[in-house]
């Protein structure tokens, strides 16, 4: 496929439905049959277009398998995200410039590059062709002008606030975070906290009561008065 594809000839190309003749072609791009027989030949030139005989002598236009493969590359082109040099071509069609031969000297890129731009322009809302005498006028929509209007950087740094503002305010941030661990993790414990300590011995059991040994005491000192008094009355 040549390079020298401009954007003419995919507009041209777009136009083309299968019973198309050469004898009203010039309808479709609201030219005269000679303005409208100049496009077709330049697109017959690059060997976009073919023409075969149809009936009551007319001529049917035939578009060839390169006429194809360039309407498939412009739509998969046409869905990518615009970018800078679609800002630059808005801008350069919002200052005046109202053909394809004008936006070109603002930039320095290949026809065909331009045409795959201004095709992305067109299928996106941001400009709409206007065939006219077999040249192409170049018209900004609403859409269009109100982009022209923001800067590109501009608008790229809106998205991403845009993109920040829309996450969830709960988020917490790293130092709440930090902040929140270490309010809920226990202090470290020193090697006598960490140690288990022995329970306490219960004196209650290993030790005597007090009053219990002095039941002890008067038991004894009774039965001895009883033993000496047995001894002392000759019974023992």
């Amino acid at each position: 496929m040549t390079d020298d594809i401009d954007f003419t000839d995919i507009s041209a190309l777009k136009r083309i439905q299968p019973n198309t003749v050469v004898e009203k072609f010039g309808g479709l791009i609201n030219s005269s049959f000679f303005d409208a027989s100049n496009v077709l030949g330049t697109l017959k030139i690059k060997g976009l277009v073919d023409f075969t005989n149809a009936v009551m002598g007319q001529s049917a236009i035939t578009v060839t398998d390169e006429g194809k493969r360039l309407l498939e590359e412009a739509d998969a082109k046409s869905s990518e995200l615009f970018d800078n040099l679609d800002y630059t071509l808005l801008t350069s069609i919002a200052s005046g410039k109202r053909t394809e031969r004008d936006v070109a000297q603002s930039v320095n890129i290949r026809s065909k590059d331009l045409a795959m731009h201004l095709n992305r322009l067109e299928v996106q809302g941001y400009m709409t062709p206007n065939f006219r005498n077999g040249s192409v006028e170049l018209l900004l929509t609403e859409k269009g002008f109100s982009r022209a209007k923001v800067p590109f950087q501009q608008e790229a740094i809106g998205a991403a606030q845009q993109s920040n503002t829309a996450q969830p305010a709960t988020q917490a941030t790293p130092a709440a975070t930090v902040q929140q661990q270490r309010a809920t993790t226990p202090p470290p414990q020193t090697p006598q906290q960490q140690a288990p300590q022995a329970p306490a011995p219960d004196l209650s059991k290993s030790a005597p009561s007090g009053g219990k040994v002095v039941y002890a005491l008067v038991a004894v000192i009774i039965i001895l008065i009883i033993l000496i008094a047995l001894a002392y009355t000759g019974v023992i």
